[in-house]
């Protein structure tokens, strides 16, 4: 198709991105529907998929900006699990198996809990019929309550890392909470050098 997919995870949600030319709309919401049905779920098929995850991860770690971002999770995040990046560790790889992702895929993957997003020079009836042909049939899961989540107001103030920056850099940042937080007119602010 001449086109381009791939995927990331990040805290809260896992990201799937398909480029295809216009006239292959069908061909990418198929894949995307066949994604939304089922996943392959046995060791062999995490084994490989496990060593291209590594392989991310050691690349991560190879760079300082990378290193800072975890420290600065850490920092910001202290005691919640956004402290931590999503991609995970070799360590934890090591403990996930084939039925761990199956579990944890027909626990959350399911049509009432995720976002399907078309861009481009599509034509919009015609893609919505296409999303109904495709999608109508997978069924909507209950999906479980999620486990409600205090980040605290955090103590703001200078943090600092060093490293092997080619740069040096100077960041401002802000944490800001959700809407629904009492706590969100009041962010809190830290310094890192």
């Amino acid at each position: 198709m001449g086109g381009s997919f791939n995927a990331d995870t990040q805290q809260t949600v896992t990201q799937y991105f398909l480029t295809a030319p216009a006239e292959d709309l069908d061909v990418a919401l198929h894949i995307e529907a066949v994604r939304m049905r089922g996943v392959l779920d046995s060791d062999k098929l995490w084994a490989q998929e496990r060593g291209a995850i590594e392989q991310e991860v050691a690349q991560d770690l190879s760079n300082p900006e990378y290193v800072f971002y975890t420290k600065l999770l850490a920092h910001m995040f202290k005691g919640t699990p956004y402290a931590r990046t999503p991609l995970g560790t070799v360590s934890s790889f090591n403990q996930t198996t084939g039925a761990m992702l199956k579990k944890f895929y027909d626990t959350w993957y399911a049509p009432n809990n995720a976002l399907l997003v078309i861009v481009g020079d599509v034509q919009t009836r015609k893609a919505l019929e296409e999303v109904k042909k495709l999608f109508a049939g997978i069924p909507a899961k209950k999906i479980p309550e999620r486990t409600p989540l205090s980040i605290g107001a955090g103590d703001g103030g200078d943090f600092s890392a060093q490293d092997r920056f080619v740069l040096r850099a100077s960041y401002d940042l802000f944490r800001f909470p959700g809407y629904d937080s009492d706590d969100y007119l009041r962010p809190r602010f830290w310094r890192m050098c």
